[in-house]
């Protein structure tokens, strides 16, 4: 995961569905801990949406978002 992430070719589209997709929780921890023009509020929605995501990863995401947003995301899940 983390050579895809530092691939000078990847895409913000390969990173959305790597979010999506991904099968294992140590992998869309790679995924949330890249840069930050890496993770962009689309491809966080992925890792949201995730079943897979580990509990660490969701607490990190949605701690930087309002209480709104947070309320937002669950109700369209």
């Amino acid at each position: 995961m983390s050579a895809l992430i530092e691939n000078a070719e990847i895409t913000l589209d390969h990173l959305r569905m790597l979010a999506f997709h991904h099968r294992t929780g140590t992998g869309l921890e790679i995924l949330a801990r890249a840069p930050t023009p890496c993770v962009t509020s689309r491809s966080s929605d992925g890792l949201l949406r995730n079943p897979q995501t580990p509990e660490t990863v969701l607490g990190r995401l949605l701690a930087a978002k309002s209480l709104l947003q947070t309320y937002k995301i669950l109700v369209e899940s």
